[in-house]
C-alpha cells in the first residue's frame, strides 16, 4: 500500500510542478526578448541527459556532504543542512524536485507550439475593448491552449504513473520505503523470486495507468475550444 500511495503522491505532483512552471516559461519564452533560442535550449537539455548522468549528479548535490550542504554552509545556513536522499520526508520531495527540472522544458515546447497557434488577432481586439492581461490570459490563452494541455497532462500523469528509474538511480525506493513505488516494488519483487507479487504490481501499474491516463484524456478534450 506504500508503494501505491507513493505512486499517486509522484505522479500527482510531478504532474502539477511540471505543467505549471512548462507553462510559465512557455509564456515568456514565447516573447520576442534577446537570446530566446538559447534559454530554450538550457531549459530543453535536462531532458535528453541520460538518467545515469542526472543520478550521479543530484547524488553529489543533494548527498550530506554534497554540494547543496556545502553552500548552505557557507552562506551561514549550516542549519538546514541535511542528508536530503537519505532522510524520511525529504527523499520523495527531492525526487519530486528532480523529475520537474528534468521534464518541464519538454512541456514548455509543447506549450509554446499551443500558445504560437492562438491568432494574434484574437488579442488585438480584447486589447482594443480594453481587457487587462490578466483577462487575456483568463479569457483568450487559457481556453485555446486546452489542446496542448491534454497533451502535457496525459504525458506527465502516465509517466508519473509508471515512474522507475529517476527513483532507482537516486533512492532505490529508499530510505526503507520512503520513495518504493509500485514499478520499483515490481522490480524488487521480481529480483527476489516473488513472481507471484511481481505480476500482480505489474497489473495493478497497468491498469492504474490506462484508466487514469484515459480520464483525464477525456476530461481535457471535452473542453477543448475550436478556433
Amino acid at each position: 500500500m506504500r508503494s501505491i500511495g507513493n505512486t499517486f503522491l509522484f505522479a500527482l505532483a510531478t504532474t502539477i510542478l511540471k505543467t505549471v512552471v512548462g507553462f510559465l516559461l512557455a509564456l515568456v519564452m514565447v516573447k520576442k526578448i534577446p537570446g530566446r533560442g538559447i534559454m530554450r535550449t538550457i531549459y530543453y537539455a535536462p531532458c535528453v541527459i541520460s538518467i545515469t548522468v542526472v543520478g550521479v549528479l543530484f547524488k553529489s548535490i543533494l548527498a550530506n556532504k554534497g554540494l547543496l550542504n556545502n553552500v548552505l554552509q557557507v552562506i551561514g545556513l549550516s542549519g538546514l543542512a541535511h542528508d536530503w536522499l537519505g532522510s524520511y520526508g525529504t527523499a520523495i520531495g527531492s525526487v519530486i524536485l528532480v523529475e520537474t527540472w528534468m521534464w518541464a522544458g519538454f512541456n514548455m515546447f509543447i506549450f509554446i507550439s499551443g500558445l504560437q497557434a492562438i491568432p494574434e488577432d484574437y488579442y488585438e481586439s480584447a486589447t482594443l475593448d480594453g481587457a487587462s492581461a490578466f483577462a487575456k490570459l483568463k479569457n483568450i490563452t487559457l481556453p485555446l491552449i486546452v489542446p496542448s494541455m491534454t497533451v502535457v497532462v496525459t504525458l506527465s500523469i502516465a509517466g508519473g504513473l509508471k515512474v522507475f528509474d529517476i527513483i532507482y538511480v537516486l533512492t532505490n525506493g529508499g530510505p526503507g520505503f520512503d520513495t518504493q513505488v509500485l514499478a520499483t516494488y515490481t522490480y524488487q519483487s521480481f529480483s527476489l523470486g516473488f513472481l507471484g507479487e511481481s505480476s500482480a504490481g505489474s497489473v495493478i501499474l497497468a491498469v492504474i495507468v490506462v484508466i487514469i491516463s484515459f480520464t483525464m484524456n477525456r476530461y481535457f478534450t471535452k473542453r477543448e475550444v475550436e478556433m
